[in-house]
Protein backbone atom coordinates (compact mmCIF):
# COMPACT_ATOMS: atom_id res chain seq x y z
CA UNK A 1 0.00 0.00 0.00
CA UNK A 2 1.34 3.26 -0.85
CA UNK A 3 -0.57 5.08 2.34
CA UNK A 4 0.19 3.35 5.59
CA UNK A 5 -1.64 3.69 8.81
CA UNK A 6 1.36 2.69 11.01
CA UNK A 7 0.15 3.66 13.97
CA UNK A 8 -3.10 4.97 15.63
CA UNK A 9 -3.65 5.67 19.48
CA UNK A 10 -6.60 6.46 21.64
CA UNK A 11 -5.19 7.68 24.54
CA UNK A 12 -6.76 8.34 28.05
CA UNK A 13 -7.24 12.00 26.87
CA UNK A 14 -9.23 10.99 23.54
CA UNK A 15 -6.18 12.15 22.10
CA UNK A 16 -6.01 10.51 18.69
CA UNK A 17 -2.54 10.21 16.83
CA UNK A 18 -1.43 9.05 13.07
CA UNK A 19 1.63 7.78 11.45
CA UNK A 20 0.62 7.60 7.92
CA UNK A 21 3.27 6.77 5.29
CA UNK A 22 3.21 7.73 1.11
CA UNK A 23 4.94 5.96 -1.72
CA UNK A 24 3.48 9.45 -4.26
CA UNK A 25 2.91 13.20 -3.23
CA UNK A 26 -0.66 12.59 -4.53
CA UNK A 27 -1.74 10.18 -1.62
CA UNK A 28 0.13 12.47 0.66
CA UNK A 29 -2.66 15.10 -0.67
CA UNK A 30 -5.46 12.53 -0.48
CA UNK A 31 -5.17 12.27 3.28
CA UNK A 32 -5.97 15.90 3.88
CA UNK A 33 -9.24 15.65 3.32
CA UNK A 34 -9.88 19.13 5.27
CA UNK A 35 -8.67 21.41 2.78
CA UNK A 36 -8.80 21.28 -0.90
CA UNK A 37 -5.04 20.48 -2.20
CA UNK A 38 -2.83 19.12 -4.99
CA UNK A 39 0.86 18.29 -4.47
CA UNK A 40 3.37 17.61 -7.42
CA UNK A 41 6.60 16.03 -7.25
CA UNK A 42 9.08 18.46 -8.71
CA UNK A 43 12.38 16.62 -8.07
CA UNK A 44 13.39 13.32 -9.76
CA UNK A 45 13.83 9.89 -7.51
CA UNK A 46 11.85 7.93 -5.83
CA UNK A 47 8.89 9.12 -3.28
CA UNK A 48 8.96 8.94 0.16
CA UNK A 49 6.46 11.04 2.64
CA UNK A 50 5.04 11.16 5.92
CA UNK A 51 2.65 12.40 7.98
CA UNK A 52 2.49 12.52 11.88
CA UNK A 53 -0.68 13.86 13.64
CA UNK A 54 -2.16 14.21 16.75
CA UNK A 55 -5.35 15.79 17.27
CA UNK A 56 -5.99 17.66 20.38
CA UNK A 57 -9.74 18.92 21.50
CA UNK A 58 -9.39 22.26 20.26
CA UNK A 59 -6.44 21.86 17.34
CA UNK A 60 -4.57 19.70 15.40
CA UNK A 61 -0.38 19.12 15.19
CA UNK A 62 1.01 17.92 12.25
CA UNK A 63 4.61 17.71 11.30
CA UNK A 64 4.60 16.23 7.74
CA UNK A 65 8.12 15.95 5.39
CA UNK A 66 8.96 14.24 2.65
CA UNK A 67 12.55 13.18 0.54
CA UNK A 68 11.71 14.99 -2.63
CA UNK A 69 10.54 19.00 -3.49
CA UNK A 70 7.42 19.36 -4.11
CA UNK A 71 4.86 22.30 -5.04
CA UNK A 72 1.52 22.61 -2.69
CA UNK A 73 -1.20 23.91 -4.42
CA UNK A 74 -5.17 24.64 -3.11
CA UNK A 75 -6.95 26.83 -0.84
CA UNK A 76 -8.48 27.16 2.88
CA UNK A 77 -11.80 26.14 3.97
CA UNK A 78 -13.33 28.80 5.86
CA UNK A 79 -13.64 26.63 8.77
CA UNK A 80 -9.90 26.45 9.54
CA UNK A 81 -6.72 28.00 9.85
CA UNK A 82 -3.01 27.11 10.19
CA UNK A 83 -0.08 28.85 11.90
CA UNK A 84 3.27 26.85 11.00
CA UNK A 85 6.57 26.74 10.56
CA UNK A 86 9.38 24.99 9.16
CA UNK A 87 12.14 22.89 10.37
CA UNK A 88 14.61 23.12 7.96
CA UNK A 89 17.18 19.56 7.91
CA UNK A 90 18.63 20.44 4.42
CA UNK A 91 15.94 22.90 2.29
CA UNK A 92 13.67 24.89 2.40
CA UNK A 93 10.34 26.33 1.69
CA UNK A 94 8.36 29.28 -0.05
CA UNK A 95 4.87 30.28 1.05
CA UNK A 96 3.35 32.39 -1.60
CA UNK A 97 5.63 35.37 -2.06
CA UNK A 98 7.22 34.76 1.30
CA UNK A 99 10.46 33.04 2.53
CA UNK A 100 9.56 32.70 6.30
CA UNK A 101 12.59 33.58 8.46
CA UNK A 102 13.65 30.84 11.10
CA UNK A 103 12.20 33.02 14.06
CA UNK A 104 9.22 33.45 12.40
CA UNK A 105 5.45 31.51 12.23
CA UNK A 106 3.29 31.35 8.98
CA UNK A 107 -0.59 32.43 9.28
CA UNK A 108 -3.11 30.89 6.91
CA UNK A 109 -6.14 32.23 7.17
CA UNK A 110 -9.40 30.70 6.09
CA UNK A 111 -10.79 31.25 3.04
CA UNK A 112 -6.99 31.72 0.83
CA UNK A 113 -5.32 30.80 -1.57
CA UNK A 114 -2.06 29.37 -1.23
CA UNK A 115 1.07 27.76 -3.03
CA UNK A 116 3.61 26.42 -1.39
CA UNK A 117 6.98 24.82 -2.40
CA UNK A 118 8.81 22.70 0.26
CA UNK A 119 12.36 21.32 -0.87
CA UNK A 120 13.07 17.66 0.09
CA UNK A 121 13.71 16.95 4.11
CA UNK A 122 12.01 20.25 5.61
CA UNK A 123 9.86 18.84 7.85
CA UNK A 124 6.83 20.94 8.27
CA UNK A 125 5.12 21.64 11.59
CA UNK A 126 1.52 23.14 11.44
CA UNK A 127 -1.34 23.71 14.07
CA UNK A 128 -4.68 23.73 12.58
CA UNK A 129 -7.74 25.81 14.49
CA UNK A 130 -10.62 26.64 14.08
CA UNK A 131 -10.52 30.13 12.56
CA UNK A 132 -13.28 31.64 14.88
CA UNK A 133 -11.66 29.66 17.95
CA UNK A 134 -8.33 31.32 17.11
CA UNK A 135 -9.72 34.62 16.38
CA UNK A 136 -11.43 34.30 19.83
CA UNK A 137 -8.04 33.29 21.69
CA UNK A 138 -6.36 36.40 20.15
CA UNK A 139 -8.93 39.28 20.53
CA UNK A 140 -8.63 37.79 24.23
CA UNK A 141 -4.69 38.71 24.31
CA UNK A 142 -4.33 41.54 21.75
CA UNK A 143 -7.58 42.86 21.27
CA UNK A 144 -6.13 45.87 19.89
CA UNK A 145 -4.10 43.96 17.28
CA UNK A 146 -6.45 41.19 16.67
CA UNK A 147 -9.38 42.93 16.02
CA UNK A 148 -9.90 40.73 12.57
CA UNK A 149 -8.23 38.25 11.13
CA UNK A 150 -5.76 39.03 8.72
CA UNK A 151 -7.08 38.59 4.78
CA UNK A 152 -3.58 37.09 3.40
CA UNK A 153 -1.23 34.24 4.16
CA UNK A 154 1.97 35.82 5.78
CA UNK A 155 4.62 35.51 8.47
CA UNK A 156 4.57 37.02 11.95
CA UNK A 157 8.37 37.70 12.56
CA UNK A 158 10.62 37.99 16.24
CA UNK A 159 8.99 35.04 17.57
CA UNK A 160 10.86 32.66 19.75
CA UNK A 161 9.96 29.80 18.40
CA UNK A 162 12.40 27.20 20.74
CA UNK A 163 9.79 26.61 23.34
CA UNK A 164 6.93 25.39 20.76
CA UNK A 165 9.83 23.16 19.27
CA UNK A 166 10.75 21.76 22.42
CA UNK A 167 7.22 20.98 23.25
CA UNK A 168 6.68 19.36 19.57
CA UNK A 169 9.55 17.20 20.32
CA UNK A 170 8.36 16.17 23.38
CA UNK A 171 4.91 14.86 21.83
CA UNK A 172 6.70 13.23 19.40
CA UNK A 173 8.27 11.19 21.53
CA UNK A 174 5.74 10.47 24.18
CA UNK A 175 3.04 10.30 21.24
CA UNK A 176 4.67 8.67 18.16
CA UNK A 177 7.83 6.85 19.87
CA UNK A 178 6.57 5.05 22.23
CA UNK A 179 4.79 1.91 22.03
CA UNK A 180 2.49 1.61 25.05
CA UNK A 181 0.22 4.25 25.11
CA UNK A 182 -0.58 3.74 29.18
CA UNK A 183 3.00 5.37 29.39
CA UNK A 184 2.30 9.00 27.82
CA UNK A 185 2.83 11.73 30.53
CA UNK A 186 1.51 14.81 30.87
CA UNK A 187 -1.19 14.68 27.75
CA UNK A 188 -3.54 17.33 29.07
CA UNK A 189 -0.85 19.65 30.16
CA UNK A 190 1.20 19.47 27.37
CA UNK A 191 -1.66 20.36 25.38
CA UNK A 192 -2.26 23.51 27.06
CA UNK A 193 1.08 24.61 26.96
CA UNK A 194 1.96 23.90 23.64
CA UNK A 195 -1.69 25.42 22.72
CA UNK A 196 -0.66 28.75 25.14
CA UNK A 197 2.82 29.31 23.48
CA UNK A 198 1.75 28.87 20.08
CA UNK A 199 -1.31 31.40 20.53
CA UNK A 200 1.03 33.74 22.81
CA UNK A 201 3.92 33.73 20.32
CA UNK A 202 1.05 34.57 17.69
CA UNK A 203 0.24 37.39 18.98
CA UNK A 204 3.30 38.61 19.90
CA UNK A 205 4.83 38.76 16.42
CA UNK A 206 5.17 41.03 13.82
CA UNK A 207 2.74 40.17 11.16
CA UNK A 208 4.24 41.21 7.38
CA UNK A 209 1.71 42.35 4.77
CA UNK A 210 3.02 44.97 3.10
CA UNK A 211 5.85 45.68 1.14
CA UNK A 212 8.27 47.15 3.39
CA UNK A 213 10.63 43.87 3.24
CA UNK A 214 12.93 44.02 0.91
CA UNK A 215 12.21 42.31 -2.68
CA UNK A 216 8.89 41.52 -1.34
CA UNK A 217 7.17 43.77 -4.22
CA UNK A 218 9.48 41.99 -6.76
CA UNK A 219 8.32 38.40 -6.03
CA UNK A 220 4.89 39.26 -5.17
CA UNK A 221 4.44 40.51 -8.53
CA UNK A 222 6.06 36.85 -9.74
CA UNK A 223 3.99 34.97 -7.27
CA UNK A 224 0.61 37.34 -9.11
CA UNK A 225 2.17 36.01 -12.67
CA UNK A 226 2.43 32.60 -11.80
CA UNK A 227 -0.76 32.55 -10.28
CA UNK A 228 -2.39 33.42 -13.83
CA UNK A 229 0.11 30.45 -15.77
CA UNK A 230 -1.30 28.00 -13.44
CA UNK A 231 -4.88 29.33 -13.89
CA UNK A 232 -3.86 29.18 -18.12
CA UNK A 233 -2.46 26.11 -17.54
CA UNK A 234 -5.25 24.33 -16.15
CA UNK A 235 -7.38 25.91 -18.38
CA UNK A 236 -5.92 24.83 -21.40
CA UNK A 237 -5.67 21.08 -20.37
CA UNK A 238 -9.72 20.80 -19.21
CA UNK A 239 -10.02 21.95 -23.10
CA UNK A 240 -7.78 19.36 -24.09
CA UNK A 241 -4.95 21.18 -25.20
CA UNK A 242 -1.17 21.74 -24.46
CA UNK A 243 0.18 25.05 -23.41
CA UNK A 244 3.57 25.62 -24.76
CA UNK A 245 6.05 28.31 -24.18
CA UNK A 246 5.11 30.50 -26.53
CA UNK A 247 1.51 30.24 -25.45
CA UNK A 248 2.41 31.09 -21.89
CA UNK A 249 4.33 34.12 -22.87
CA UNK A 250 1.40 35.31 -25.09
CA UNK A 251 -1.19 34.64 -22.26
CA UNK A 252 1.12 36.62 -19.65
CA UNK A 253 2.27 39.59 -22.58
CA UNK A 254 5.38 38.61 -21.57
CA UNK A 255 8.77 38.52 -23.05
CA UNK A 256 10.42 34.33 -23.25
CA UNK A 257 13.43 35.98 -20.64
CA UNK A 258 10.57 37.37 -18.17
CA UNK A 259 8.54 34.22 -17.96
CA UNK A 260 12.31 32.32 -18.03
CA UNK A 261 12.86 34.56 -14.74
CA UNK A 262 9.53 34.08 -13.29
CA UNK A 263 9.88 30.39 -13.56
CA UNK A 264 13.05 30.08 -11.79
CA UNK A 265 12.42 32.62 -9.41
CA UNK A 266 9.26 30.78 -7.68
CA UNK A 267 9.88 27.25 -8.87
CA UNK A 268 13.67 26.66 -9.16
CA UNK A 269 12.81 24.79 -12.67
CA UNK A 270 12.38 26.24 -16.61
CA UNK A 271 8.68 26.41 -17.73
CA UNK A 272 9.41 23.97 -20.28
CA UNK A 273 10.37 21.49 -17.36
CA UNK A 274 8.02 22.57 -15.63
CA UNK A 275 5.39 21.75 -18.24
CA UNK A 276 6.61 17.71 -18.50
CA UNK A 277 6.57 18.06 -14.82
CA UNK A 278 2.99 18.72 -14.57
CA UNK A 279 1.91 16.38 -17.21
CA UNK A 280 4.03 13.83 -15.62
CA UNK A 281 2.13 14.47 -12.46
CA UNK A 282 -1.20 14.21 -13.50
CA UNK A 283 -0.09 10.94 -15.72
CA UNK A 284 1.19 9.83 -12.07
CA UNK A 285 -2.14 11.08 -10.54
CA UNK A 286 -4.58 9.31 -12.77
CA UNK A 287 -2.70 5.90 -13.15
CA UNK A 288 -2.91 5.59 -8.68
CA UNK A 289 -6.49 6.41 -9.16
CA UNK A 290 -7.80 5.78 -12.76
CA UNK A 291 -10.90 7.20 -14.22
CA UNK A 292 -11.91 3.96 -15.65
CA UNK A 293 -10.18 0.68 -14.81
CA UNK A 294 -9.72 -0.36 -17.85
CA UNK A 295 -7.78 2.27 -19.26
CA UNK A 296 -4.04 1.62 -19.63
CA UNK A 297 -0.71 3.59 -19.36
CA UNK A 298 -0.84 4.34 -23.49
CA UNK A 299 -4.24 5.61 -22.85
CA UNK A 300 -3.81 7.80 -19.80
CA UNK A 301 -0.26 9.13 -21.27
CA UNK A 302 -1.83 9.88 -24.61
CA UNK A 303 -4.87 12.18 -22.70
CA UNK A 304 -1.97 14.50 -21.23
CA UNK A 305 -0.37 14.91 -24.47
CA UNK A 306 2.75 12.36 -24.41
CA UNK A 307 3.04 10.63 -28.08
CA UNK A 308 6.16 8.77 -27.82
CA UNK A 309 5.41 5.71 -25.53
CA UNK A 310 8.95 4.94 -25.17
CA UNK A 311 10.30 8.56 -24.61
CA UNK A 312 7.44 8.99 -21.96
CA UNK A 313 8.15 5.94 -20.25
CA UNK A 314 11.85 7.02 -19.72
CA UNK A 315 10.93 10.67 -18.40
CA UNK A 316 8.12 8.85 -15.65
CA UNK A 317 10.76 6.62 -14.46
CA UNK A 318 13.68 9.47 -14.25
CA UNK A 319 10.74 11.28 -12.35
CA UNK A 320 9.32 8.81 -10.33
CA UNK A 321 11.94 5.81 -9.94
CA UNK A 322 9.44 3.28 -11.50
CA UNK A 323 7.97 2.56 -14.76
CA UNK A 324 4.39 3.73 -15.21
CA UNK A 325 3.26 -0.17 -16.01
CA UNK A 326 4.31 -0.51 -12.31
CA UNK A 327 2.45 2.35 -10.73
CA UNK A 328 -1.05 1.35 -12.43
CA UNK A 329 -0.04 -2.36 -11.69
CA UNK A 330 0.21 -1.41 -7.77
CA UNK A 331 -3.31 0.40 -7.76
CA UNK A 332 -4.94 -2.17 -9.64
CA UNK A 333 -3.78 -4.97 -6.80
Amino acid sequence: MGMTLMETKQCKSAVEVQDLSFDAAEKQALAQDWVAISMKQLSAGSYQGRIRQIDFENYRVVVEEQNQTIQKLGSMTDKYCTVSYAHIKEGGIRASEYRPDDNALFLMPGGTAFDVQILGNTEIVYFRFEQDYLMGQAQLLNPSAWAKMPEVPGPFDGVDRKPIEQAVSYLLHQYVAMQDSQSILGSKAIEQELHDLVLLALVSGRHHNNDRKPGLKARRLVASRMDKVKEYIDAAHDANQCPGIIDLCAQLNVSERTLQYSFTKHLGVSPLAYLKIHRLNQVRAQLINPINMSDGVTTIAMRWHFWHMGQFSQDYKKMFNELPSATLKRALS
